[in-house]
């Protein structure tokens, strides 16, 4: 018995060794990932470029690219990250056949998406972002905003007059063909996300995987509300996101400064050019 209570105590002791190593490493690993993760938390500009090509009766094929510029504020939780945007300002790249103008600061103060959500995740020496689908329903209220479809007209009791206007669904002014000018009524769904491979705290960038819907309700002009067929730009390149921290005390006006250096420099790189993205 006294051998048998020798083997005994030896396991045990061999077991504790075991277990105090991996708490140890344990330990270990918590601590160099409090030390690693970047801090996100703060305050950012977000630019998003989101190219597609629109078949315009009577036109043809237009390449047109929405540029939209964000101040984001991040809250950061260990790996989990919450982003709380404030819309600054929307505007829409053309060859010139067909313009929307710079949606007014009316129509941009009543966005107010839900909070987006995202993960950090460590790949080796690098830090890895990846944003769950964020959905975004502007001029109706949908109780499954991810697969109801989106009313077909005014007269649809889910619709809302989003910006206050006195007209319904979400206000868009477009300059068309040169020739018309006035203003849509539309309700839209707008879903994107985003990720990163290499998270660095003070800028990072990325690809955006997108799509949205649009249906128009309702306009100053019937010419504006003829229907017409657009996709997502084939060059996935050209679909990208850019995140750059601000000062705490930072506004549109900082996100906007940001947004049109970025536009040049994106307008180099993916020139507006039809035949290229038939």
């Amino acid at each position: 018995m006294t051998r048998s209570h020798g083997r005994g105590n030896a396991y045990v002791a061999r077991q504790r060794q075991v277990l105090m190593l991996l708490v140890a490493l344990l330990a270990a690993t918590v601590s160099a990932s409090a030390v690693d993760t970047p801090d996100l938390t703060g305050t950012w500009a977000m630019i998003q470029f989101l190219p597609e090509v629109a078949d315009i009766p009577f036109v043809g094929e237009v390449a047109i690219t929405a540029v939209v510029g964000l101040l984001v504020e991040v809250e950061q939780d260990g790996t989990s990250i919450t982003m709380r945007d404030t819309y600054c300002r929307t505007e829409v790249l053309s060859d010139g056949t067909i313009v929307t103008s710079e949606v007014p600061d009316l129509v941009m103060e009543s966005l107010e998406p839900e909070a987006r959500t995202a993960i950090l995740e460590r790949r080796g020496s690098r830090w890895k972002l990846r944003q769950d689908t964020h959905i975004e329903i502007r001029g109706a209220i949908l109780e499954d905003p991810e697969s109801d479809p989106l009313p077909l007209g005014a007269w649809d009791p889910r619709v809302i007059d989003l910006d206050g206007d006195g007209c319904p669904g979400f206000t868009v002014p477009i300059a068309a063909f040169a020739l018309i000018a006035g203003d849509t009524y539309v309700v839209q769904r707008l879903m994107y996300e985003i990720s990163c491979d290499n998270v660095d705290p003070e800028a990072f960038e990325g690809p955006i995987e997108w799509s949205s819907e649009q249906v128009v309700i309702g306009g100053t002009d019937a010419m504006l509300m003829t229907p017409f067929e657009s996709w997502r730009n084939p060059d996935q390149d050209r679909h990208r996101y850019i995140m750059r921290r601000l000062p705490e005390s930072a506004t549109c006006a900082d996100v906007i400064a940001i947004l049109e250096a970025e536009k040049d420099a994106y307008l180099l790189a993916f020139p507006l050019n039809p035949q290229a993205d038939s």
